[in-house]
């Protein structure tokens, strides 16, 4: 059974994402805007799914679906201002040092949930990550609104 053959699916995914940037940047294309994008509009969408009414109940609910749906572990640095750590990131736990930071659509989900459900408005942006380096990813939230 085909079925049967594909890798797990958070194996899969990781596959499929660096197929796409690789091929972005294959063809000479800023792939991070628009994964970014992609990510924030499926975290808009997503962000009604999510019940708490604060930002650190809303952070905890995070947590849970990141770990569920196999994305990583998210961690809370701070509050404000916001400092989310993500170890075992899926989008580039198995990419070696690259000299750049490769987590667009995980900033972008990030940014659609917490703006979508909470009202709290502004830019989340990764500071750290596997890709340039790091063992881990950060995400600051950045002009905060």
């Amino acid at each position: 059974m085909f079925g049967s053959a594909l890798p797990d699916d958070r194996r899969f995914l990781k596959h499929v994402f660096q197929a796409l940037r690789f091929g972005f940047e294959s063809h000479g294309i800023d792939y991070e805007p628009v994964i970014k994008n992609i990510g924030k509009d499926i975290g808009t969408n997503l962000s009604d799914s999510f019940e708490s009414n604060n930002l650190k109940d809303l952070l905890d609910e995070i947590a849970v679906f990141w770990s569920k749906n196999g994305l990583g572990e998210i961690n809370i640095n701070n509050i404000n201002p916001l400092e989310i750590v993500i170890n075992d990131c899926f989008e580039c736990c198995s990419v070696p040092s690259v000299d750049k930071k490769l987590c667009s659509f995980s900033a972008g989900l990030l940014e659609g949930i917490i703006t979508g459900n909470s009202g709290i408005g502004g830019t989340i942006k990764e500071t750290e990550c596997q890709g340039n380096g790091h063992n881990h990813c950060m995400y600051k939230m950045i002009n905060r609104y």
